[in-house]
């Protein structure tokens, strides 16, 4: 699992998981149960549709939130000069 994926999962629980009922779904799910050994391109988070209707858009705004307070990675950045 990419590093991103795996940042991208473990924020979007924390933020839907207790009060909006979201858990892992799609290529990564699979993987975890040891069903498929395939890369997947994106994160799937899913839940009930009877909770997601009602209940959207506060996931998409704690969702939203919860990505943008998130640290950014502490990896190497490359400066240039303007000339």
């Amino acid at each position: 699992m990419e590093d991103l994926h795996r940042r991208l999962i473990r924020i979007g629980l924390k933020a839907l998981a207790e009060d909006f009922g979201y858990r892992r779904a799609g290529g990564y799910a699979v993987r975890a149960h040891r069903l498929v050994s395939r890369v997947s391109d994106d994160v799937d988070l899913f839940t009930p549709i009877g909770r997601a209707e009602g209940q959207l858009p506060q996931a998409i705004a704690r969702l939203t939130e919860a990505y943008r307070m998130a640290p950014r990675s502490a990896g190497r950045t490359r400066r240039t000069e303007r000339v």
